[in-house]
Parts: structure tokens; C-alpha cells; sequence
């Protein structure tokens, strides 16, 4: 630990030119800078690797300064970026600095910028270094859960990979075009690059992991952000997935290495689900050319690599599964279709709300486009009970979300009225001239490049079988309905459309009632994701149909499978370089409040005003003051009518007790939001006890999450004697059938592989 007696410092008029002077220290304090674009630095430090924190305790008048770590070495190698500084805020008098060394550094300098003329004063100055060693039975603990998983998934490759021959060149296929699309992260490397919310959802893992070490395995309430005020994030958004790299940071792995692996396993959960999808809708041979070009469609490497979009691309591994179940939903195979409707929908619904928007909007349109397929007695029944179960198997996360969403008053939902999404959507201009002059959402009009290009091959691809269908004039028959494919490239131009900035969605916004649903989106082009699917399934249904000429349609393959990975490998690296480097190995180097935009917190809450502190009103005494997370013990004594607020933003649920000293027992004690939304507790003149103040799951939440978990088993429970009872009855029919063959000798003995049932 550093103090402030072991920095030596110099001053200089300008951020470029240091002095000799000495520092200004006539007033109290360390130093004053009080001349407009002063900067101090101090003298270089030599750190080990680590983690370490910069504590800071000032006073200033205005927002335009800065205390900044600075190592000239670091930021030559784009290590040290802008992000290791902070802007005081003139209400608090203290802030932090967090950063990691993987090697060391021996020129670390702190520093201070001045931008204001009324003077900026330092009163202390604290570098220490940030342990985040788990306890060894956690790591124990954690290290073999991940064992566990791994090997599970292994066994469950090497099952498939060794009794179904036939398909092994395909998964050779699928894991080589999984890696090169993780190349950016396998590259060996310290540190991450720093894509738009990585920040976020890194913090989002280290309050995951903060929840499992303190004993609470379903973590709702994070504490460890706005400096332990607490952050209601885990009820609002999805996280199930996140529960990895938390598990993988416990057992000992560096956060940058978790997220790594993270990316590099949805990734290859991505390649396979589509596999296992799109080969039962359009064969072994079109659903591993659509995989492939799945996994490398633009916009979804914008979302691993660019935007760091962990709830979205985690979203996408999911969709096919959504696409597999209408397909059994129309071929009357219903349980199955309940099953994959259950496994897509729980996917979308525990990694990003949003896509459920999207999702819910676009399976709706699809569901009347095909009113004549779907408005049947027994697939609208079908239909119910999936909708069921998908509500009874996510009622864990649906029912602490709803009570937020509905209950509490959030600035996700005040700040969505002012959202435009005209002004964030794809220029036609962006997609056809990338580099021109049009206004240019950032790279996200390259996200819909591919799937312009798929539909321009599947319309020349119909105006050439329609030329040859013209030439017959025999009566040959076609080789099938162009229903399927129109179908699929409509809802992915359609997609398109919808992420443009030609869709009136601002004007839709105008409806009564829809205002909240549509500005929620965000940004329109997230219709991205749906549109690239149908892409993909139009491009499946073109190579399906062509298989009848098939040294064609192995040449058309290959050629595609090879473009899409080369143009996505290249397209995905050079994504990822584009950004600093960044390095997240402890909560210290993540500012909460500059990570995000803040959705879930109180409305009217203030992010930067959250100093750790205890606000007194009257004469009130407070001693024996600890606070650990969202869980605060304190005795007072009132002289007179007063109040104190907690650092605790007031969440419900909180709960405040005054304890007996005698028993042991509590007493509810009434509690309001007091300045920015902090806990505020009344005291009447002549009371005097102890509080204890502390975050309690309700008991909603708990009856959700219970019956969530009996819904899961009684779903795999019935799965299994279901397919013990398929099995039993098709082998039956084969019996039957073969006897039949042996009697008759009318019908040939050789089976024929059907291409569907890899």
C-alpha cells in the first residue's frame, strides 16, 4: 500500500510541459492546483503484476478535471487507454482508479489535470493492491463443477463423433469453422480489446461471482457496483450463461482468459445448434454449408467482436432451435416441437430480453403469413401448451422481472420515450457503398452486406430455375414449390427493411400504447438477427432443391463454406483489433457508471452520486457501523427527530430491523427513499437500538424459481419415457415391416439413408 507520504510530485502549467516548481501546498491538503489546465504528476512508480487501486479524496467546483494513471510505456503499446481516468464529481470527495499489470511496470505515474479556475485540492492519495483469490474450497468446488461440464460435453461429442461415421466429416467441419470464427480471442494475449460493453457484462460476471462466494447461488441483486450501492441487474437481464466465466474466475482462471473461453464456447454452441437444426429441416449436406455461414454472418461477429454484445450473440445460438419447432409444429410432431419451442425460447429469454421482442414480433408476422398452416385445431392447441411450458420452465427469471419491470419505476423505462429509432437506423446508401458519404451507423450497415448478397443469389437462383422450367415442354414436372424459399427470403428482406431508417417506426411509436414496446428495441437494427436466420434458411432451401445435380451442388458448397469462412475469419479479426487494449481482471478497473447506460436503476436516480458514506439528519449518534455488500449493522442513539440514509440505493425488499438486544428477535422498522434514492431511516427523539438492514428475495421469487425447477424435471422425465416409447414402437414396425418383406419377397431388402435424420 502506497500513502501519500510516498509520492513525490511535479507541476507544470499544461498537460504538455512540467515545471521544477514545487506544488502549491499552502492551503490543507496534499497539493492545490489552481490554475486552469494545471496537471501534477507524480513521480514513476515501479509495480509487480497485479491488480491495484488508486483512492482518491479531493475538493473541486466543476466536472472538466481529471485524475488519470499514466505509464508512458503502457500507453506506447496501447495498453493504457483512456479509460484509466476519471472526472471528479464536485457533490462527492472521493473516487477511484482501478487498474491491472499483467507484467508489471516500473513508469506508473498518477496524475492531476486542473480545468477550472476556482482551484482543485487534494487532501489523499492511496495506492493499494486488490486481492480477488477465492477461498480454496470454492476454488475446489468450482474447478470441479467446470471439470464436470467439460467433461460432459466432451463425452457427448466423442458419442457422436464415433457411432455416426458418417457424419464425421461434418462435425471436422463444424469445430474447424468454430475455431477460425474464435480466432480473434485465441490469439495468446494479456489482455482483451475493448469491445462497446464488454465493461458491462464483465462487471455483470464479477457480481456473479461476488453472489456465489457469499453463499448466494441465485444472484439477483449485484452489490459490488456504483461503490456497493447495489445494482438490481440480475432481475432485469438474463444471466444464466454468465454463471461460466464467474465459475471459471472462482476455480483461479483470469477474468480476461473466462471471457475468452466464454466467447470461444458459445461460438462452437452456435455452430452446433444450427448443425442440429438445419440438418433436420434441409438435410445433412444444406445444413452444414448453413451453420457455416451462420456463425460468420456479419452482423453476429459485430455483436462478439465490435459491439461485445454478450446477451445477443448468446441470443443467436438459440434461434435455430426457434426455426426447428415451427418446421415439427407443421409436420405434426408436437412434443418435439414443444421440446425445441422450450430449449429456443429459454435460450433467448435467460441471455437477452430484447431479442425476445424481436423474436415474439417476427414469429407473429410468420405465423400469418401462414394462417392456413397454423390456425388448426390441433397445432393452435400445440401451440398453447408450448407457450406453456416455455412460461412454466422461465418462470425463475420471468416472475422477479415482471415484479421489477411492472412494479418498480426504472429509468429503462423513463429514458425510452426519448429514444428515435429512425436516427439509428441502416442507410440504403451504408449497405451498397460502405465507404461513401451516407451517415453511417458506426459498422452495423455491414451487417446486413451478407444477407443482401444470399438474397441476391436466391433471386437469381429462382429467375434461372423459372428460364429452365420455360424450356420444358414436355410436362416434366419441377422439382418443387418455390413456397418455402419466397417465404424465407421474404422475412429476411423484410428484416432488412425493418433495420432501416426508410421503417416508420417513429411514427408507430405515435400509436397509444405502443410507445413503450417499440422504443424498447433500442436500435433497429437488431431485426438483424431474425433477418440473417431466414437468410440462412433461404440458402438451405436453394441447396436443398438443387441436390439433384450433385457434383453442382458439393462445388456450390464447398465454394460457399470456404468464402463465408475466409471473408468472416478476416472480417472478425480485423473487428477485433480495431480496439484498445483493455484489461478487466478486477471490479476495481470497471467505473459501473460509465460502463452502461444505467437502465435498471430507480428513476431520478443520479449514477455519479453515490459516495460511501452515511448521511445524519439531527442529533443522531451512530457507532459500531459495518457494512458488507447490501447488508448494513449499525446501533444509533436519537437526541432528537432525525434520520440517517444508507450508501444503499432503495430497492423494495430491502428489509430494515431494530433488533432486541436481549432476544436476539427483530422488529420491522419503516423505511423511504431519501436523496437519490438512497435508504433513508427515521428515528424518533429518545430511540436508541441496533439496525440491521439487508437485501431479502421475496418469496414470489422463490415459489417462481421452484416452480421452475420441477417444471424442468417433469419436462426431461416425460422426454424420456416418450422417447423409450418411440423407440419401442418404431422397432415394433420394423419387425412387422421385415417379416412382411421375408413372406412376400415383393419389396427390396436394402435400406435407403435419408438425408434428414443425420
Amino acid at each position: 500500500m502506497f500513502g501519500k507520504d510516498d509520492f513525490q510530485f511535479v507541476t507544470g502549467a499544461g498537460s504538455s510541459s512540467l515545471s521544477d516548481e514545487n506544488p502549491d501546498t499552502q492551503n490543507a491538503g496534499v497539493f492545490v492546483l489552481k490554475n486552469d489546465a494545471d496537471v501534477v504528476l507524480s513521480d514513476p512508480i515501479s509495480l509487480e503484476s497485479g491488480s491495484y487501486l488508486l483512492s482518491v479524496e479531493y475538493l473541486c467546483h466543476g466536472k472538466e478535471n481529471k485524475v488519470f494513471l499514466f505509464s508512458r510505456t503502457l500507453s506506447d503499446s496501447g495498453v493504457l487507454d483512456t479509460d484509466k481516468q476519471v472526472n471528479p464529481d464536485p457533490r462527492n470527495n472521493n473516487t477511484e482508479v482501478g487498474i491491472t499489470l499483467p507484467d508489471g511496470t516500473d513508469d506508473l505515474q498518477i496524475g492531476f489535470l486542473c480545468q477550472e479556475k476556482d482551484g482543485f485540492r487534494i487532501d489523499h492519495i492511496e495506492l493499494r493492491e486488490v486481492v480477488l483469490e477465492a477461498p480454496f474450497s470454492a476454488r475446489l468446488l468450482s474447478t470441479g463443477v467446470i471439470w464436470l461440464l467439460l467433461t460432459c460435453v466432451l463425452d457427448i461429442f466423442l458419442y457422436f463423433f464415433l457411432y455416426f461415421r458418417e457424419n464425421r466429416r461434418a462435425y471436422i467441419v463444424l469445430c474447424a469453422s468454430a475455431l477460425l470464427v474464435s480466432l480473434p480471442v485465441l490469439i495468446p494475449s494479456d489482455y482483451l480489446r475493448c469491445g462497446d460493453d464488454i465493461s458491462f457484462h464483465i462487471l455483470r460476471v464479477f457480481g456473479i461471482r461476488d453472489g456465489i462466494l457469499r453463499g448466494i447461488p441465485w444472484v439477483k441483486l449485484q452489490r459490488i457496483w456504483y461503490n456497493d450501492y447495489g445494482y438490481l441487474v440480475g432481475a432485469c437481464y438474463g444471466d444464466l450463461l454468465l454463471y461460466l466465466p464467474a465459475l471459471a474466475n472462482i476455480a483461479g482462471v483470469r477474468m480476461g482468459v473466462c471471457y475468452q473461453g466464454f466467447v470461444l464456447v458459445i461460438n462452437f454452441l452456435t455452430t452446433f445448434s444450427a448443425y442440429f437444426c438445419f440438418s433436420r429441416i434441409f438435410g445433412r449436406r444444406a445444413g452444414l454449408t448453413g451453420s457455416i455461414v451462420y456463425i460468420f454472418l456479419f452482423y453476429r461477429i459485430i455483436n462478439v467482436y465490435k459491439r461485445a454484445a454478450v446477451g445477443e450473440y448468446c441470443a443467436m445460438a438459440f434461434l435455430p432451435f426457434l426455426a426447428y419447432a415451427v418446421y415439427l409444429l407443421y409436420k405434426d410432431e408436437y412434443f418435439k416441437s414443444m421440446l425445441m419451442f422450450v430449449i429456443g425460447f429459454s435460450g433467448v429469454i435467460n441471455t437477452h430480453i430484447i431479442s425476445l421482442e424481436v423474436v415474439g414480433l417476427v414469429m407473429t408476422l410468420f405465423f400469418l403469413v401462414e394462417a392456413r398452416k397454423t390456425f388448426v385445431a390441433k397445432r393452435i392447441v400445440a401451440l398453447i401448451c408450448s407457450a406453456a411450458a416455455v412460461i412454466l420452465v422461465n418462470l425463475h427469471f420471468l416472475v422477479p422481472f415482471l415484479d421489477v419491470i411492472l412494479q418498480d419505476k426504472l429509468l429503462v423505462t423513463d429514458n425510452s420515450s426519448d429514444l428515435s429509432l429512425n436516427q439509428h437506423g441502416i442507410k440504403l446508401l451504408s449497405i451498397l457503398f460502405p465507404d461513401g458519404t451516407a451517415d453511417v451507423q458506426d459498422v452495423y450497415h455491414f451487417g446486413a452486406i451478407p444477407i443482401v448478397i444470399i438474397l441476391f443469389a436466391v433471386l437469381f437462383y429462382l429467375w434461372n430455375r423459372a428460364s429452365h422450367e420455360r424450356e420444358k415442354r414436355d410436362g416434366e414436372r419441377s422439382r418443387g414449390g418455390k413456397g418455402p424459399i419466397l417465404c424465407y427470403s421474404g422475412f429476411a428482406l423484410l428484416g432488412v427493411v425493418f433495420s432501416s431508417a426508410y421503417f416508420p417506426w417513429d411514427q408507430i411509436a405515435q400509436v397509444p400504447g405502443l410507445k413503450a414496446l417499440v422504443t424498447s428495441i433500442q436500435y433497429p437494427w437488431r431485426f438483424l438477427t431474425i433477418s440473417g436466420l431466414f437468410a440462412v434458411m433461404a440458402l438451405c432451401e436453394m441447396l436443398r432443391e438443387d441436390r439433384a445435380k450433385s457434383v453442382r451442388a458439393e462445388s456450390i458448397n464447398r465454394i460457399v463454406i470456404v468464402l463465408f469462412a475466409l471473408i468472416g475469419t478476416l472480417f472478425a479479426v480485423l473487428q477485433y483489433q480495431t480496439f484498445v487494449k483493455v484489461n478487466f481482471d478486477a471490479p476495481s478497473d470497471i467505473i459501473s457508471y460509465h460502463c452502461h447506460s444505467n437502465e435498471y436503476l430507480l428513476s431520478g436516480t443520479d449514477p455519479f452520486d453515490t459516495e460511501r458514506k452515511v448521511w445524519v439528519n439531527g442529533d443522531v449518534s451512530i457507532s459500531g457501523y459495518e457494512k458488507d455488500g447490501d447488508h448494513v449493522r449499525f446501533e444509533y442513539s436519537a437526541e432528537t427527530d432525525g434520520y440517517i440514509e444508507l450508501p444503499l440505493f432503495n430497492y423494495r425488499y430491502y428489509q430494515v430491523r431494530s433488533i432486541d438486544p436481549e432476544s436476539g428477535k427483530g422488529s420491522e422498522v419503516s423505511h423511504q427513499s431519501g436523496s437519490n434514492n438512497r435508504i433513508q431511516i427515521p428515528f424518533a427523539q429518545g430511540t436508541k437500538g441496533t439496525i440491521d438492514v439487508r437485501f431479502r428475495v421475496p418469496v414470489l421469487w422463490l415459489l417462481g424459481l421452484i416452480l421452475s425447477m420441477i417444471s424442468i424435471a417433469g419436462i426431461v422425465v416425460y422426454a424420456l419415457v416418450f422417447r423409450r416409447r418411440v423407440r419401442t414402437e418404431g422397432s415394433c414396425t420394423h419387425d412387422l415391416g421385415r417379416f412382411e418383406r421375408d413372406r412376400t419377397s415383393l419389396l427390396p431388402t436394402e435400406e435407403v439413408a435419408d438425408e434428414r435424420n443425420p
